[in-house]
């Protein structure tokens, strides 16, 4: 009988365990289905980048924006202003040197040695920097030199060998180059190294006549002339559009016009002429604007004195700044001449804005305000009228701004502030002063207040408030 039970219970074992694995799968299930349907609430979608007003930025120099929840100080140097030097630790000589990034911005560098030879430099995040030779050879192996990064940040070279030809070179994955020659009839002066939308290698190139030729591979090598009968001027620029076309920016030699070609898919040239003259060249450098597909050119002089840039601005904010810069008014420094000088409002209200240059420190600072009518014949070198403080120290004009029309007779108000004056007690508070507009001769300021302490300083910024009561 207690063996009929053990069996009975080992018969049941099997049962009860498929019984517990069953449940084990169903229970997730019953316990989703009866789970609260509340939906959940989605997080709100943080935007990676915002849309900032016209203009080249320098307005928000010093101000603080707020972009996606966090606080940014905008710096007022420019990129352009702030310049690093690294130099490579080595004994050896260069005399030539072609530069490229790759996408992450990282510097690399096909350098000659003076006594032959082909290297590769690069610059790494941080400063480091490394030399590896690629070539050996005469004085003449890689005199001529152009090198681009691809997108697996692979190098690819193209330069000249011991005799002048042309000559090429990549790098493997494993850091390995291979290299040979692809052309060797014609004498180089010239090499630009493109990669097409492929990645392929495609070479543009000068002979010493300056002639024009393409070289590109796909499964073998080919050559053809471009631009055939033209003398094409030793600094040029290429570069690829997203289609394949070729872009180049050169000087025709003989016509001296700066041009820019463009050969389409289809083989056929479009041609546009920017300028001529025998005094420019060479063509040194041409890109798309970023922010609106426009192309900038840059092209020198022959005497190598002076630099054009050429920007196309079609779609731009309106208004154009003159290169030239024309002196209106010069001061003293002992003045701190134009600490803050406006020209955005028509002080004595008759249609044509008036310039304002501060001179806090004028007058053993007393500070002064000089006013500069405007008028259709231009403005005057020396000032028409001027304001000034009332006793040493004041430094009246230490902040100047367009008060607004305060009075609402129709004209600009002047707002200036000083920061140096004294309240009714005799107290060097600062005092803040607003000149009414639409005249040209004033005894007293038409309305002043004066800070609460001793050296508050009152008045050492001042703008407009606006219409602050309505």
């Amino acid at each position: 009988m207690g063996a009929e039970r053990v069996a009975s219970r080992e018969l049941l074992l099997p049962s009860v365990l498929v019984l517990l694995l069953l449940f084990s799968v169903v229970t997730p299930l019953l316990s989703i289905s009866q789970s609260d349907e509340t939906s959940l609430e989605q997080n709100q979608v943080i935007a990676p980048s915002t849309s900032f007003s016209n203009g080249n930025g320098e307005q928000f120099a010093g101000q603080t924006m707020i972009i996606n929840a966090s606080d940014w100080l905008v710096d007022s140097t420019r990129g352009m202003d702030v310049w690093q030097t690294t130099s490579l630790n080595t004994s050896l000589t260069f005399d030539e040197i072609e530069l490229s990034r790759d996408d992450r911005g990282r510097a690399r560098g096909c350098l000659h040695e003076d006594s032959g030879g082909v290297w590769i430099a690069t610059l790494e995040f941080g400063g480091s920097t490394s030399l590896t030779q690629v070539d050996t050879g005469g004085v003449e192996l890689g005199k001529k030199c152009s090198i681009v990064v691809d997108e697996r940040e692979l190098l690819h070279i193209a330069y000249t060998n011991e005799s002048g030809f042309l000559k090429v070179a990549y790098q493997r994955a494993s850091g390995l180059w291979n290299m040979r020659t692809i052309e060797n009839e014609t004498n180089v002066s010239k090499i630009t190294l493109l990669l097409d939308s492929d990645g392929a290698d495609n070479v543009l190139w000068l002979d010493s006549n300056n002639g024009l030729h393409f070289s590109s591979y796909t499964t073998w090598w080919t050559h053809q002339d471009l631009l055939v009968g033209t003398r094409v001027g030793a600094q040029y620029d290429a570069y690829f559009d997203p289609d394949d076309s070729l872009n180049i920016f050169y000087q025709n030699l003989d016509t001296t016009q700066m041009i820019h070609g463009i050969l389409g898919t289809d083989g056929n040239w479009t041609l546009t002429t920017l300028t001529a003259g025998q005094d420019l060249g060479p063509a040194m450098s041409f890109a798309k604007d970023p922010s609106t597909g426009n192309i900038q050119y840059v092209y020198g002089s022959s005497n190598s004195s002076e630099l054009t840039i050429v920007r196309d601005l079609t779609g731009q904010e309106n208004g154009r700044l003159s290169p030239s810069i024309e002196t209106l008014t010069t001061g003293a420094v002992s003045d701190e001449y134009a600490t803050q000088a406006i020209n955005d409002l028509d002080f004595d209200c008759d249609g044509i804005d008036d310039l304002i240059v501060s001179r806090p420190a004028a007058n053993a600072e007393i500070g002064a305000v000089d006013i500069f009518w405007g008028s259709g014949m231009g403005i005057s070198s020396l000032p028409d009228y001027n304001l000034t403080g009332s006793a040493g120290g004041d430094r009246f004009g230490s902040a100047i701004a367009n008060a607004g029309d305060v009075n609402g007779d129709g004209c600009s108000d002047l707002l200036i502030g000083a920061t140096g004056a004294t309240n009714s007690l005799g107290f060097a508070t600062g005092v803040s002063y607003i000149f009414y507009g639409g005249n040209r001769t004033y005894s007293a300021a038409n309305w002043s207040d004066a800070g609460e302490g001793g050296g508050d300083k009152f008045g050492g910024t001042v703008s407009s408030a606006g219409d602050i009561n309505n």
